[in-house]
């Protein structure tokens, strides 16, 4: 412990043991500076005391304390009506509210006109309405907007419904096994989306974690440090007593500042509270627990056996022996759920050091089991299976070279092979096409299968290149089927399957390749948009609404899923609609990619002017829809499209043979001849 936190402990527990009217006075007496005086003040006037208190003012903040929802019920704030108090926030109280623009249910958290004075907790409510607008997750709660009216400040919040990690303990006991892993992979990928948006969180506990229908959902981020300034903030008393001091990080304790690593910590302190439904470190006062957290070592005996290694990773006393960042936790409680067993590092450090005997032995076994490989090289693969996890160009490039680092890192790590061809051969799905990248892929799938001939995601990445790129499906199937009985409950090789049976018209066994996907990977969005990719190609467009509708439920802000409902509203007539949701897409800097498919609207919906002045607007980067000139009645331009398309290897050719935009044109013999080259 720091001489000043040793400092705190002892003026701490010396004006414990003065009645409640002298102890001011006497901090203030001993403290010898004022900061030290106020820290201290504030760790007593967290202290649970025997003494009768006080009487206080009541002044507004009070009476919004002491009435709760009646205070506020039926008031106005701008356009919310606010209803029943739901609870407190780390800074405010959240209460639910009507939005009579459109009559939506919200949360809106409200920072009491009492706490508005102070400066500090003003600037944090401000610091997690800005945390949040810079997030975007499915496992994150989003902000909708940050208001004042009156003089009162409030943040408006999607409204779920669901109680927290700390009342789902408090009710039932401590999780299963399977709702710990669920817990634990949403709040590891959320934090990671915040450590990439440049956002630490620093108030993470089991009260800030949502447990919903959809899946668990992180908030309260009223103490998240938004990395914007040169210099970290450092961890004050205020910060401290204004979050959990349970949860901090022993660093945190000594005053540095908030981390990625801090967050780490916190979520192991979560994790193992939800696993045993013990407190791990909270004690009678602020100081116990700071000195329980500093110096005692967790009691794993209640924690199921599989999560040890990762909690025991996750609790380290020091920042540098942590999981460096939450991508990495991810990807350790994706194994722990495949069944993969973690090495316990602390045990083998044991083992080791037992005796020269049983060293020589292990000596023996290692010679005579599979090569581990290099740590740089895992290491480098954990952050490339992040980064495909997040499935976006731009993440698809640099998983790609995380998997490629690792592969030079360690030239007979097959696994890191076999993920940089998956990697590869999806970026034309991200529109990345160059046709290096699909022989690197195909590459890539040989010599992991060269090295390692049952890995699955060879299998999946090659199988892929065959339906995508070469248009062989002979070639295909059996290495999609080979994956699934490599890895018959991985989602993936049953995802990819699926796909490749819809560009067959086998529309009964794909859906059933994809539920399994979905049934394996419950909260993954990708097997829940393939179902209504199915639903488009069989011409199911009720079904295809209804999923969407699901994914959008999810997640409201899923472009894909927003992208595919406008071409569904497209092509059922409802071009109007269409229109709409497109264009607040281009409005989006992220979603400006979605140009071409505007002008595909307007030919829908008979504007043709308006639709060759949005070609030319997407000219030259972006080349119309081929389908924009089937609603023009162009059928010669429409199928000049689609062999552009086929001179860059589009792997959208691959469904042409199911595809209802070009229903129109299958009896024209240069479609027909289009159709034979891609081997239909």
């Amino acid at each position: 412990m720091s001489p000043r936190w040793q400092a705190i402990e002892r003026l701490f527990h010396a004006a414990l043991e003065r009645p409640v009217s002298q102890r001011e006075s006497f901090v203030r007496a001993e403290a010898g500076d004022q900061q030290l005086a106020a820290e201290v003040l504030a760790l007593l006037d967290e202290a649970p005391s025997e003494d009768i208190p006080l009487p206080q003012p009541l002044d507004l903040h009070g009476l919004m304390e002491a009435l709760g929802g009646a205070f506020l019920s039926g008031k106005q704030l701008g356009p919310y009506t606010v209803a029943e108090l739901l609870g407190e926030g780390g800074m405010g109280l959240v209460y639910r509210a009507i939005d009579q623009r459109d009559g939506s249910t919200v949360a809106i958290k409200i920072l009491p006109p009492g706490q508005a004075l102070h400066p500090s907790r003003l600037e944090r409510f401000h610091s997690e309405a800005r945390a949040m607008a810079a997030l975007r997750h499915p496992a994150i709660i989003q902000i909708r907007e940050a208001a004042s009216d009156a003089g009162v400040h409030y943040l408006v919040m999607e409204y779920l419904e669901g109680e927290t990690l700390r009342q789902r303990v408090q009710r039932a006991g401590p999780l299963g096994q399977p709702e710990v892993l669920e817990c634990g992979l949403a709040i590891s990928a959320a934090l990671e989306a915040a450590r990439q948006a440049g956002v630490t969180h620093r108030d993470l506990k089991p009260e800030n974690v949502m447990l919903t229908p959809a899946g668990p959902r992180v908030f309260d981020f009223g103490l998240a440090h938004l990395d914007e300034r040169d210099t970290p903030q450092r961890t004050t008393l205020e910060d401290v007593l204004a979050g959990s001091v349970a949860y901090l990080a022993p660093e945190q304790i000594e005053g540095a500042p908030g981390t990625p690593q801090s967050d780490i910590f916190a979520l192991g302190v979560l994790l193992y509270e939800a696993a045993t439904g013990q407190a791990l470190f909270q004690r009678a006062n602020p100081i116990a627990t700071a000195r329980a957290i500093l110096h005692e070592a967790p009691d794993y005996t209640a924690v199921p056996v599989t999560l040890r290694p990762l909690l025991r990773r996750c609790l380290a006393k020091s920042s540098r022996r942590r999981y460096q960042s939450a991508g990495l936790v991810h990807a350790d409680l994706e194994k722990i759920q495949s069944g993969i067993r973690l090495v316990d590092y602390r045990k083998m450090a044991r083992i080791a050091a037992g005796s020269a005997a049983i060293l020589v032995v292990l000596t023996v076994v290692w010679l005579f089991h599979p090569r581990r490989p290099e740590p740089r090289a895992i290491e480098s693969f954990q952050l490339g299976k992040y980064h495909w996890n997040r499935r976006t160009p731009e993440s698809m490039r640099k998983a790609a070279d995380y998997f490629r680092q690792a592969t030079r890192i360690d030239p007979g790590f097959a696994p890191a092979y076999g993920w940089l061809a998956e990697s590869l051969a999806m970026l034309p799905e991200y529109r990345v096409q160059d046709g290096r990248n699909t022989a690197a892929a195909r590459q890539a799938a040989e010599r992991a299968i060269q090295l390692d001939p049952k890995l699955y995601i060879a299998h999946v990445a090659l199988g892929w290149i065959y339906f995508s790129y070469d248009w062989n499906w002979a070639a295909a199937e059996p290495e999609f089927r080979r994956a699934i009985a490599l890895a018959p409950n991985e989602a993936l090789p049953h995802q990819r399957y699926g796909l490749g049976l819809i560009s067959r018209a086998r529309f009964k066994e794909a859906e059933a390749e994809l539920v399994q996907a979905q049934r394996l990977d419950p909260f993954a969005m990708l097997p829940m948009i393939n179902l209504a990719e199915l639903w488009f190609y069989a011409s199911r467009f009720d079904l295809e609404e209804a999923q969407l509708r699901k994914v959008l439920d999810r997640d409201p802000g899923y472009v894909l899923a927003r992208v595919m409902l406008a071409k569904m509203e497209t092509i059922t007539g409802r071009s109007k609609e269409a229109i709409a949701e497109i264009k607040s897409l281009l409005a989006a800097p992220e979603t400006a990619n979605w140009c071409p498919q505007l002008a595909e609207a307007y030919a829908s919906n008979g504007q043709r002017d308006l639709a060759w002045k949005q070609m030319a607007a997407c000219a030259p980067t972006q080349r119309p829809l081929p389908s924009t000139f089937v609603y023009l009645g162009d059928p010669r331009r429409a199928i000049a499209g689609l062999e552009d398309w086929y001179s860059d290897r589009n792997p959208y050719l691959a469904y042409l043979n199911v595809d209802p935009d070009y229903v129109s044109l299958r009896s024209d013999p240069n479609f027909q001849s289009l159709l034979r080259r891609i081997g239909f």
